[in-house]
């Protein structure tokens, strides 16, 4: 027997390695991983090592390793949506050669990944990063389930104060459009990777502008289906429409940013063979290709999600409700 905060842990450990072992050829275990949900198995057990890195220095060990794997499947999949974007636009052979030979880095890059460290070894069977991960956090001293409760409740709301107090540019699509959504998107991964602690209440509506997020298709999806808290004694209950704003904002800067990174990346291929000699000067005959109305949308349409986020203080309100719950 585990303590249940360690339980929770080993939960997300357990599906990350049913697949993982389920691929003997590493570059068939690419596909294996790419065409699956591993990287969301790999987002959730980063977002509960994340919620504990404060506390125990094993799961920010565990933190590192998980975020080292996430990040190397975001690569593939940001490279292949370049490519794809490119191949549409119709750029100059060079361009195209270049988003091409970044696709076929970042592939290796994923094989080379899960073959040193994600891996079953043939002497015992066992992934090396799990391994750690379970060895690491199975000597750690956890808190008793009343104290840990406290520290995930605190973190959370920690963690979301510190969003609420940033400022945004929501036309730096790297620095602050998609670093907002990144954040963001920290709190549900959080609140499912606790495996039952946290659940939605659709009697909690502290901001009458949301109210009307219970009724939409999205609070009946699977965004917002969290596990059952049967293993919890008692669960931090917060606000369902809150939480379907929260996500549905996530949504929404998601498809803003997977429409403006492929430009992104189409003018720094321009840069990297040559073809401008800045990188202002990339963006200038990125746009004369694709047009100047895309990314004017995308800037246009972030400004108003964001400043609905803010005048509702949506943020502020799901700490209240997280402090509360």
């Amino acid at each position: 027997k585990v303590a249940r905060p360690l339980e929770r842990v080993l939960a997300h450990a357990a599906k990350l390695h049913d697949v993982l072992a389920s691929e003997p050829d590493p570059a068939k275990l690419v596909d294996v991983v790419m065409n699956g949900d591993l990287r969301r198995h790999v987002f959730l057990l980063e977002g509960i090592a994340k919620l504990y890195e404060r506390n125990y220095k094993e799961a920010k060990d565990a933190m590192v390793d998980a975020k080292e794997l996430e990040d190397t499947l975001g690569g593939l999949s940001a490279s292949r949506s370049n490519l794809a974007y490119a191949r549409h636009a119709n750029p100059p052979p060079a361009v195209l050669a270049h988003l091409e030979k970044a696709e076929q880095l970042a592939r290796a890059n994923l094989e080379t990944l899960l073959q040193d460290k994600w891996m079953p070894r043939k002497k015992d069977g066992q992934i090396p990063a799990l391994r750690d991960l379970v060895k690491g956090l199975g000597d750690a001293k956890w808190d008793d389930y009343v104290d840990d409760k406290k520290y995930v409740r605190s973190e959370m709301v920690r963690r979301l104060e510190k969003v609420a107090s940033t400022d945004f540019d929501m036309h730096d699509l790297q620095g602050g459009l998609h670093e907002l959504r990144r954040q963001l998107r920290w709190f549900p991964i959080y609140t499912e990777s606790m495996n039952g602690l946290l659940q939605l209440d659709d009697t909690k509506n502290p901001v009458p502008a949301y109210e009307p997020m219970l009724r939409v298709t999205l609070a009946t999806s699977k965004y917002v289906d969290l596990p059952d808290d049967s293993r919890e004694a008692g669960a931090i209950r917060i606000s369902k429409s809150l939480y379907t704003a929260l996500m549905q904002l996530t949504l929404d800067l998601g498809g803003l940013k997977d429409a403006g990174e492929p430009v992104e990346a189409l003018a720094h291929a321009y840069l990297a063979v040559k073809k401008a000699k800045t990188l202002a000067d990339a963006e200038q005959q990125v746009t004369a290709l694709i047009g100047p109305r895309l990314m004017n949308d995308v800037f246009g349409n972030a400004d108003k999600v964001y400043a609905d986020m803010k005048n509702n203080r949506l943020v502020e309100s799901l700490a209240e409700s997280v402090r509360r719950g």
